[in-house]
């Protein structure tokens, strides 16, 4: 009896001093801050097994070790700020990016010989007609918009008729799951549409997510600003042999392949570094 009264008190007393803890008032915030900044590797539980834990080789270690509640908050505070410590790309990670530099060059090297004016308005009816079903670039939800449908084509995955005028008229034509556009769209508006589902690859998702901002949608650079000398025109890849290219495409990614843990000075402020750390020291160890 005396041991379960002990036992009890002790129980009670240690959940009170953990709500009298001062860290509790930060760690509110820090667990909002920790899921959008560092569970995409650490993992939703601070436990190392992130959606992207897979790109290092060891993975993000586990933060819930006892010893994390003794360190110092503000040495931990540098280190989510300034990131002193190296991690190796695992090999996957490594063969994933030889496969989106492939992906890549392709697609530049394609640049100089689109029609940009019929791809762009080809672009505004997929947006208004393929979009939903197809997603922004070409692969499907995962889950059918209209229940008992079949999932739709992943077209950035598929091979297509090299004659325009058989993919035309597999757009035109209904197919299982796909409606029938023979009376709702122009001619015109078919071809246009031919053009940019062409353009519909693995290259051309990467070019958009990773070159388009400062590249431009066609491979030339808006003005204005601090654009980039390079043009991907005919003359530049007369003058570059696709080695070269691909030298500088496995460069450019490989600058956004993972060489240390991300730094965040810049991106959070310190009181919000200290709030994720009151977070983490606040975890329960495994």
């Amino acid at each position: 009896m005396r041991a379960t009264l002990l036992g009890l008190a002790s129980l009670i007393f240690g959940a009170f001093a953990w709500a009298s803890d001062p860290r509790i008032e930060h760690a509110a915030e820090g667990a909002r801050l920790y899921r959008a900044e560092c569970a995409p590797c650490h993992g939703p539980t601070a436990r190392g097994r992130g959606d992207e834990a897979w790109l290092f080789d060891p993975p993000p270690p586990n933060l819930r070790i006892a010893q994390l509640d003794r360190r110092d908050p503000n040495a931990l505070v540098l280190r989510i700020l300034d990131a002193p410590e190296s991690v190796v790309p695992s090999p996957k990670a490594l063969a994933a990016s030889a496969a989106r530099t492939d992906a890549l060059v392709s697609y530049l090297e394609r640049l100089p010989r689109v029609n940009w004016a019929l791809a762009g308005r080809g672009r505004s009816v997929y947006i208004d007609r393929c979009e939903r079903c197809h997603g922004v670039f070409g692969h499907p939800s995962p889950t059918p918009p209209d229940t008992g449908a079949p999932r739709p084509r992943d077209l950035a995955a598929s091979p297509f008729p090299v004659d325009d005028k058989r993919l035309a008229a597999l757009i035109r034509h209904e197919r299982e799951g796909m409606p029938s556009l023979s009376r709702e769209i122009a001619d015109a508006d078919v071809q246009a549409l031919v053009a940019f589902v062409r353009l519909l690859s693995p290259g051309h998702e990467t070019y958009q997510v990773s070159c388009a901002r400062c590249h431009g949608d066609e491979g030339i650079p808006p003005r204005g600003g601090k654009e980039p000398a390079v043009v991907f025109d005919g003359a530049y890849f007369a003058a570059h042999d696709t080695r070269f290219v691909r030298s500088k495409v496995w460069h450019m990614l490989g600058d956004r392949r993972p060489e240390s843990m991300p730094h965040f000075r810049g991106v959070l402020t310190e009181p919000q570094a200290h709030a994720i750390v009151d977070y983490l020291q606040l975890l329960p160890p495994d």
